[in-house]
């Protein structure tokens, strides 16, 4: 199961590129912890595998949130046999209010 999690540039057209990218660099970063975070944290636990094995993947303009869990899908949407536990949308949900806080203080570490 993968989340992805695309970066949209067009906010940041007032920059140059190299700044812009620098900015996105920092934004990405300082948020794949907290995103995989919350995820994890809405991760039902029954021996923790699930839960400890999401991962932050970074790449130019976007975030990646994965495990390696063949049934995390299954827990994520649910079954005929159990209901989802919608951990991912729950954890992105909570996560997204702090997205202007950190453009803001990529901006900020970039002195713009």
């Amino acid at each position: 199961m993968e989340i992805i999690i695309e970066v949209n540039s067009d906010t940041l057209n007032r920059l140059d590129s190299t700044l812009s990218s620098q900015v996105l660099d920092y934004f990405i970063k300082s948020s794949s912890e907290g995103l995989s975070g919350y995820i994890a944290q809405n991760t039902p636990v029954l021996t923790g595998a699930l839960r400890s094995s999401w991962t932050p993947r970074l790449t130019t303009q976007e975030l990646h949130i994965t495990t390696d869990k063949h049934y995390a899908g299954f827990v994520e949407e649910g079954t005929r046999f159990m209901t989802g536990r919608h951990m991912a949308k729950k954890g992105l949900e909570q996560f997204e209010p702090h997205i202007p806080k950190l453009l803001r203080l990529a901006f900020a570490k970039k002195g713009v």
